[in-house]
């Protein structure tokens, strides 16, 4: 940590994230380490307050050379603020005024971020009705129709863009079985939701597996996942008890 990043870490230690505080961060903010970035959002944000300055500091953030032990939290702690966001709004209820102009500036954050920093654009929208010929169009259709309404959707997809670079990122490794879970559960939540696809699942479990060199003890695990998917059995995902158990077998015998 240099002197600068001592004296703002300090600063925030008695005062919080102030806007004083954040003004202050960002008047520096060239001269600060991702590393550094990461950790105090991390430690000080308060998700029911102030998740939105997980979205402003993002840009800094990621950082293909970020080692911090601390960006798999702070990419958690984004999804599950917008997850719980999702909650709330299913396809077909209104969305009131105040909450609208949130998700607005949430959807166009994150397309800034996705298209400048990721060097990525988004999947393009399903398939309009002249590309349906049979029935077995329309049902493969209706299969990866997406369950939420549009710009929510394209929310899920920059964020499961964030977890599948975070599995190919050489730097960052899991140093327990609990972020083994937090880490796989999120993918599977997003490859349920139709937003990261098997190809990339697959590479998320591989990369995974290299990133956790300990030992794996099966029940820890298959626990650890099924709270985990827990948590949002809200998004109607329909992972039961049985599949996480196959999950987490074959995953133990696979990366053995």
């Amino acid at each position: 940590m240099t002197n600068l990043e001592e004296q703002i870490y300090d600063y925030i230690l008695e005062e919080g994230l102030s806007s004083k505080a954040r003004n202050l961060i960002m008047e520096n903010i060239q001269n600060l380490s991702s590393e550094f970035l990461t950790d105090i959002l991390v430690e000080n944000v308060n998700l029911h307050i102030s998740y939105l300055l997980l979205i402003d500091y993002l840009p800094y953030v990621w950082k293909e050379d970020n080692s911090s032990k601390n960006l798999l939290n702070y990419l958690s702690g984004l999804a599950h603020k917008l997850f719980y966001l999702a909650r709330e709004y299913p396809l077909g209820k209104e969305i009131p005024k105040n909450q609208k102009e949130e998700l607005e500036k949430v959807h166009s954050q994150l397309c800034d971020f996705m298209e400048s920093c990721l060097n990525e654009e988004l999947s393009p929208p399903q398939a309009i009705i002249t590309n349906i010929k049979s029935f077995r169009d329309l049902l493969n259709n209706l299969t990866m129709y997406p369950k939420y309404p549009h710009k929510i959707h394209e929310i899920f997809q920059i964020l499961a863009s964030l977890f599948y670079h975070f599995a190919l990122n050489e730097t960052q490794i899991l140093k327990n079985q609990d972020e083994l879970g937090i880490f796989i559960s999120r993918c599977l939540v997003f490859w349920k939701l139709g937003v990261l696809d098997n190809e990339k699942m697959i590479t998320c479990f591989e990369k995974t597996a290299e990133k956790y060199e300990d030992i794996i003890q099966p029940d820890k695990f298959e626990n650890i996942l099924a709270l985990e998917i827990q948590n949002y059995q809200f998004l109607q995902l329909g992972i039961n008890r049985k599949q996480v158990e196959l999950i987490s077998n074959i995953f133990c015998k696979l990366r053995c």
